[in-house]
């Protein structure tokens, strides 16, 4: 089925108008376009993915949801645009699957069968499971998702007293985070850097389309002006996705290769001297001088602000300390005192070596002469030329080396920190309502980073809590508070997930809607949309640029048979029933305009504005300087750190190895890789839309749903000659199954000859898998589409305690065959 863009566009701009409620007739129903409604404006931000966008509800009766607009701020077009998503709001709002009572579970867990009951009821039943713990608080682990109420979820776990609170982007990001944490001494995620694209000149794309999935419109619209503005663009990609249409050029790539690409890349910039000399020289450590055998730093003192001296060659003078040398050789390799030693960059440009685009093509699929016509771009305008920092990063096992390599290749230019290149975003600190600190005890993730994952993110590790779970380590979890988080459609493998779940005592869920973890609950209580109630505390925008603050206020109520809390309001009333000496200081979350106003204070923000607008930025641009704007890193020498000081002394057991954790860069292979595939065996890729989110509810909302259908893409894809061998049609349902775990999906595949021949793909989540039952149902979510989390096994990437979502086989047969 072709569908062109126009005829796309169309039936999105028609449909997220045309969805109404009005009067007697239920949410869901189709109205024309034309027909008047009375109503008002009402205003608020949208907190769907983490950009915050200003939106405005359009409100008929004082009480029905109308539809959903972008609250147009000229000041601000740039950054912020309301997406599909929010304009199908209209459609969930009195969705049939939305948790209308406090649910208590009745049958066995994974029934999905409950019982209502009033808040009071839930509310008591809630602390009487959780007293217990309060003698060893750590017991309970709370598993929190994104929104500007994140924050007081917290707060309340720590008043609680556990310090076990972590979000999902283990399963999201975090592998690129802390790849590049060898680079800047820090983990740097999506929302940590900036790319300028409409000053760029020449923009690489690996792994990464900004015209679709999260955070999809706001880049999307800057990469559009750039490219329009003559931006030229490239793309790695293992299926032929939306970016590829601006592409000048765009190649398949074999699936978890492209590290491969990326280090030959490199090495063309370091072995054809291509890199920028004098930027290497005033803000990285490419110049220090290393024993060429150990690695060991030649010398270094202390400076007054605690960061490291270190000698280098002057090529104005011989040996001296970098903070006295007019000129340090970049590529300096010779004797001193008798011990061999090297620059930094030289000891760079021999582990790259072996790197050769020939190499890299045997592995990827990829020819030589297009990884060096990609190379050649990226110095040539150079330093408005960079590849893209992605953002969903935990697909195979080396996603940690492959970001840090393309940070490197970005450094290397000269990019980061130059305009057209990579900027640090400026952000803004949300002052918390109250202040609450766990108790002085071991926590979960301390524990991991002690024992085998020492880069593991200290915010960002539900993996490791539900390895903690299954393995009593470092004590028996007992207890889990699940906020706005689905455990067993966003982990890899849920079976594994599951074990964990039904291992705990008690479980409590918060969310909007049903979904595949509510099954496992103890208790389910909802909570509202989020322009449904007037939170808690102000949002600061987690992937802004010049300091983005959104403010989520109350535009409707939710419908009348839908009683839902606010996640501060329950928190609040479980800490008042389990710690009332205590929960006086936090009673404030309970007058939100009040904290707001104190907030806008603290931040110079003006609160009229605000609200007006729903969202207001504090600068106009972001930080454009190497080091920030404050001059220095949080390395041990305060630079970018081409060969990272810390890492030599932690992982140097990993040098020579084919480790994320080699502190140099290094070919990791994917796991699939360790044998050729089998005719009927595929690595399993699912990707977002612009129309579709990892939310629930986004999964299964006809307004989204149908535009998707209408373009053919509710269906996976495979290479049309591979599945020609297996006497596959187009159209066919066919078994997509693990053959070690017999997980199984039915999907329908869609032929096409551009996508990789290794790789079955299709948007994130189309299906419920397994996990329907009792009252958990998914009314309006496609049946056949692929959720790569229902086949993959549990696998933690060493080091890094992130995930790794695609890097496994899966066979596919047809039907009855």
């Amino acid at each position: 089925m072709s569908v062109s863009r126009r005829d796309f566009l169309k039936v999105v701009g028609v449909s997220s108008l045309s969805l109404a409620a009005l009067g007697g007739v239920r949410v869901g129903e189709w109205f024309p376009v034309s027909m008047p409604v009375e109503g008002e404006w009402r205003y608020s931000a949208c907190i769907i993915c983490g950009q915050g966008c200003p939106i405005k509800i359009w409100v008929v009766d004082g009480r029905i949801l109308h539809h959903v607009a972008h609250n147009f701020d000229p000041r601000y077009e740039g950054y912020f645009a309301a997406c599909g998503r929010p304009r199908a709001l209209a459609d969930v709002w009195n969705h049939p699957d939305r948790i209308r009572k406090p649910m208590i579970r009745v049958g066995e867990r994974g029934s999905g069968e409950f019982r209502e009951a009033e808040w009071g009821e839930a509310l008591d039943y809630v602390a009487e499971r959780l007293r217990k713990y309060l003698d060893r608080p750590e017991q309970i682990v709370v598993f929190s998702h994104q929104g500007c109420e994140k924050g007081i979820v917290k707060s309340f776990a720590y008043l609680l007293g556990t310090p076990n609170v972590t979000n999902h982007a283990d399963t999201c990001h975090t592998s690129a985070d802390a790849g590049r944490w060898f680079l800047f001494g820090k983990h740097v995620g999506p929302g940590g850097m900036y790319h300028d694209y409409e000053r760029a000149q020449f923009i690489v794309f690996m792994a990464r389309n900004p015209y679709g999935g999260i955070v999809s419109t706001p880049w999307a619209k800057a990469l559009s002006s750039g490219v329009s503005k003559g931006a030229r663009v490239a793309v790695f990609e293992v299926r032929y996705s939306d970016i590829c249409e601006v592409a000048e050029r765009y190649f398949l790539v074999r699936p978890g290769t492209d590290l491969a690409v990326s280090l030959a890349i490199a090495r063309l910039i370091v072995e054809g001297r291509r890199y920028d000399a004098e930027y290497l020289r005033r803000f990285t450590n490419a110049a220090m001088l290393l024993d060429s055998e150990s690695l060991e730093p030649l010398a270094t003192r202390e400076k007054e602000d605690g960061k490291l001296d270190y000698l280098v060659y002057d090529e104005a003078g011989g040996f001296r300390w970098r903070s006295e040398a007019a000129n340090p050789s970049l590529e300096f390799e010779g004797e001193y005192e008798g011990r061999k030693v090297a620059t930094a960059l030289t000891i760079l440009r021999k582990a790259l070596e072996p790197y050769t685009p020939e190499w890299a093509g045997e592995i990827s699929g990829v020819h030589p002469d297009d990884i060096r016509w990609v190379a050649e771009n990226l110095y040539t305008y150079a330093p408005r030329a960079f590849i893209n920092g992605g953002y969903k990063a935990v697909k195979f096992v080396n996603d940690p080396m492959l970001w840090r390599v393309n940070a490197l290749v970005n450094v290397l230019l000269g990019a980061w920190g130059r305009r057209g290149g990579v900027a640090w975003p400026r952000k803004l600190k949300i002052p918390s309502p109250f202040k609450a600190k766990p108790r002085e005890t071991e926590s979960i993730i301390g524990y991991w980073r002690k024992n085998g994952y020492p880069l593991a993110s200290t915010k960002s590790y539900s993996m490791l809590a539900i390895k903690s779970i299954l393995e009593d380590k470092p004590y028996p979890i007992k207890a889990a508070i699940i906020s706005l988080q689905n455990l067993v459609s966003h982990a890899p493998d849920y079976q594994t997930i599951i074990k964990a779940l039904n291992k705990l005592e008690f479980i409590m869920v918060l969310d909007v809607m049903w979904n595949e973890t509510c099954k496992y609950a103890d208790v389910v209580l909802p909570v509202p949309f989020f322009f449904e109630f007037d939170n808690a505390s102000l949002y600061g925008v987690s992937k802004a640029h010049i300091g983005q603050v959104s403010l989520m206020t109350k535009a409707v109520d939710p419908p009348k048979d839908v009683d839902a809390r606010s996640p501060a309001w329950i928190m609040y009333q479980i800490a008042r029933r389990l710690l009332p000496e205590k929960a006086g200081e936090a009673e404030i979350v309970l007058r939100p305009e009040e904290v707001w106003r104190k907030q806008c204070e603290k931040l110079g923000i003006d609160y009229a504005m605000l609200r007006k607008y729903g969202t207001l930025a504090k600068y106009s641009e972001p930080d454009f300087h190497p080091l920030t704007s404050k001059g220095v890193l949080p390395t041990m020498t305060g630079e970018i750190e081409l060969i990272n000081l810390k890492a030599l002394q932690l992982f140097r057991d990993h040098l020579g190895r084919p480790s994320n954790l080699n502190p140099l860069p290094t070919w990791v292979p994917p796991l699939w890789m360790v044998k050729e595939l089998g005719e009927d065996e595929f690595i399993p890729i699912d990707y977002m839309h612009n129309l579709s989110a990892i939310n629930t509810w986004a999964r299964n909302t006809k307004l989204l749903i149908e535009p998707i259908r209408y373009e053919g893409k509710d269906m996976v894809f495979i290479h049309v000659e591979r599945a020609m061998k297996l006497g596959i049609r187009d159209g066919e349902e066919v078994e997509v199954y693990h053959p070690e775990t017999g997980k199984t999906l039915r999907v329908k595949v869609r032929l096409t000859d551009k996508i990789s021949r290794e790789v079955i793909a299709g948007i994130h989540g189309l299906t419920p898998g397994p996990h329907e039952g009792g009252k958990v149902k998914f009314t309006y979510m496609p049946r056949h589409g692929i959720n790569t989390n229902y086949l993959s096994p549990f696998t933690i990437i060493p080091g890094t305690g992130s995930a790794a979502l695609f890097d496994f086989r899966v066979r596919v047969r047809r039907v009855g065959a």
